[in-house]
């Protein structure tokens, strides 16, 4: 019996709205919302759209990014994902920017594989900045003028670290690469999982709270801010201002490791270190630990040395004077 059949019969589920209703595939259903957008925006008709550039890369050549609704509310915007081939860009006269705010001449299609809509832009050309990259740069500056990102007011990484703290969320990947990496390279230190929300209208006030915590119980000699890449959206809570203010006031040295290389968020220049990746923040405790290990050595042998020559002026001095009395 087919899971239809199963799901149709009387005894297992009774008065189902949908129960008669007439059947369908997912590759049927992306078949008409193909021919309703062919029929909307023909082969041979351009679209003018306005919007925001955000998680833009090039690949062999060709653009891909996605443009949001800079009209709507942030946490309602649409968007969709756009690409333009070499021999269109050619001639843009400019590569954009996340945060730009661009028009664009294209056309739109229906992916039939993915069952989603996707722009082709042949033609592009700057606005300005959008509202929202606008503010974070205005936030950046004031920031900055105000000595939030002096790394000189930042504690120190610890020469011995017997513990970290792990700010997170407790089912991402980025928490399970990090105790990876730990286990690896630094068995002996005891990881700290402070969960946090970290995606979301309420996630900056979580990570706030995670770091309040961990100061208050003062068992972490060093914190890890950390999450996996995402889109731009995705990571705004790390630029929000009330965080970047905690992580930079924390009296236990924060490493902000969010994203992957090409994301940089403002608790990056906030925190004590930055890691390009959650992975690289164990490698920066390991290489601070190994050059603290390494400066102390010196400082030991110097002492060491010290002492040597001292002993050796004061025998040559009694020397000197048990050859003064034999005479």
């Amino acid at each position: 019996m087919s899971l239809v059949d199963d799901l149709n019969r009387a005894d297992r589920i009774k008065d189902v709205p949908w129960k008669n209703m007439d059947q369908s595939s997912v590759g049927a259903i992306a078949e008409k919302a193909s021919w309703a957008v062919s029929k909307l925006w023909p082969a041979d008709s351009l679209s003018r759209i306005t919007g925001s550039v955000s998680d833009f890369k090039i690949v062999n050549g060709t653009w891909y990014f996605t443009l949001e609704d800079d009209s709507q509310p942030e946490n309602a915007r649409a968007s969709i994902r756009v690409f333009m081939y070499p021999s269109d860009c050619a001639g843009t006269g400019f590569i954009p920017s996340n945060g730009d705010l661009v028009a664009i001449q294209g056309q739109p299609s229906f992916l039939l594989r993915k069952c989603s809509l996707e722009l082709r832009a042949v033609r592009m050309g700057r606005i300005g900045l959008s509202e929202i990259e606008a503010g974070l740069r205005k936030l950046k500056s004031r920031l900055d003028k105000e000595g939030v990102f002096d790394v000189k007011s930042k504690p120190e990484i610890p020469a011995h670290i017997a513990a970290v703290g792990i700010i997170t969320s407790g089912s991402g990947a980025a928490r399970g690469d990090i105790e990876s990496e730990l286990r690896a390279a630094m068995p002996w230190v005891r990881v700290i999982l402070y969960p946090a929300s970290v995606q979301g209208s309420g996630a900056a006030d979580s990570l706030a709270k995670a770091i309040d915590k961990a100061v208050r119980d003062n068992n972490a000699d060093v914190l890890i801010l950390t999450r996996g890449g995402g889109a731009k959206e995705d990571l705004r809570a790390f630029n929000n201002e009330m965080l970047v203010r905690k992580v930079a006031s924390s009296p236990v040295p924060v490493i902000s490791a969010v994203g992957h290389n090409r994301d940089q968020v403002l608790t990056d220049l906030a925190a004590t270190r930055y890691a390009s990746t959650p992975t690289q923040a164990v490698s920066i405790l390991r290489r601070a630990s190994s050059e603290t290990r390494a400066n102390m050595k010196d400082r030991v042998e110097n002492i060491v040395l010290a002492i040597l020559v001292l002993l050796v002026i004061a025998l040559a001095a009694v020397m000197v004077w048990l050859l003064m009395r034999q005479q």
